[in-house]
């Protein structure tokens, strides 16, 4: 996981040979659990994603600093969104600048993200794995201009982002909306800080699917309920009721299920390479995987021997690895 984030900051700087970049992204993609084609060439974008909607990726590497309006091709984008009747159209760059190339992206509805955004996704979904539906949403259903580091909820600091949920649902009812300082105010007033990218995560969470409950407006950079905040709580509380109905949800011990690897859990450290990207489980030589196979069908031939894996996309990431299908 960690090489992988090197090598996505070290290829977008690559600029002599942007192809790098462009695979490194596709092997970014595939380590989150996204069906990724990787394209380019002539009338081609660089990368297709295939998830609850098609997703037109383009790569740009610069040497140095951000790029600007100049990088970007936005009538070719547009043609390729019409030739795979794609759904959105993201670049990918180290970092973006220039007033014109903001204004261009949104004209063209076209979402500018950070390279540093997916390294942070790839570091929260080592640590808590998420679905390849929860991914597509944070990476591509937001509705940001603009994904950066910040657009990711960061996983390691939930205790902040509870905070801020907390803060905002419990807000008087003459308050209609609300912007990110107002929310920093009344934090402060309460002997409280947070910093603003916690802020912004909160509401963005809320504001994402599954939630989906809070909407922004573009002109004011201000925050209103979709609903009504009584039918917001009622559905919470209806599904924290749920939780915790012993004859209905198994309660687990945290620290147990910490101190102990589950029956049939495996890790990729546990085969054995034989070749061609063929693997051997050591605990029983009969069990046979093939790292070429999709992230599915691996699943799939897991669990018909009675095994399972913490984390499949990093499972199958670590075989090809070793198998030397990743350069």
């Amino acid at each position: 996981m960690w090489d992988l984030c090197r090598r996505l900051r070290e290829s977008q700087r690559d600029s002599a040979n942007p192809t790098k970049f462009e695979k490194t992204l596709s092997e970014a993609f595939d380590y989150l659990g996204l069906a990724t084609k990787q394209l380019g060439g002539p009338n081609l974008p660089d990368l297709v994603i295939e998830g609850p909607e098609v997703v037109i990726v383009e790569a740009k590497t610069t040497s140095q600093g951000s790029i600007n309006e100049g990088y970007v091709n936005f009538d070719a984008l547009e043609r390729y969104e019409k030739k795979f009747k794609a759904q959105k159209v993201v670049i990918v760059a180290p970092s973006f600048s220039g007033r014109n190339l903001k204004d261009s992206a949104k004209r063209h509805n076209t979402v500018l993200m950070e390279t540093e955004a997916i390294c942070r996704m790839i570091q929260d979904h080592f640590h808590s794995p998420y679905s390849a539906e929860q991914i597509f949403a944070i990476l591509f259903q937001q509705e940001e201009d603009m994904i950066t580091p910040s657009n990711i909820l960061p996983e390691t600091d939930t205790d902040s982002i509870k905070t801020v949920i907390r803060e905002i649902l419990l807000l008087p009812e003459n308050i209609v909306n609300f912007s990110v300082e107002q929310i920093d105010f009344l934090l402060k007033a309460k002997g409280g800080e947070l910093k603003k990218d916690l802020i912004e995560a909160g509401i963005r969470f809320l504001s994402s699917p599954p939630l989906d409950i809070i909407e922004r407006d573009i002109q004011t950079e201000r925050f209103s309920f979709r609903v009504k905040k009584e039918i917001i709580l009622k559905r919470i509380s209806l599904v924290s009721e749920a939780l915790e109905m012993n004859t209905h949800l198994p309660r687990v011990s945290i620290s147990k299920t910490l101190s102990e690897t589950p029956k049939g859990c495996v890790t990729a450290g546990q085969f054995e390479h034989l070749g061609d990207g063929v693997f051997q489980y050591l605990d029983n030589t009969n069990i046979r995987i093939d790292a070429n196979m999709t992230m599915g069908q691996v699943k799939q031939e897991l669990e018909s021997h009675g095994l399972w894996t913490k984390n499949i996309n990093s499972f199958r990431y670590q075989l090809r690895v070793k198998a030397d299908l990743i350069n």
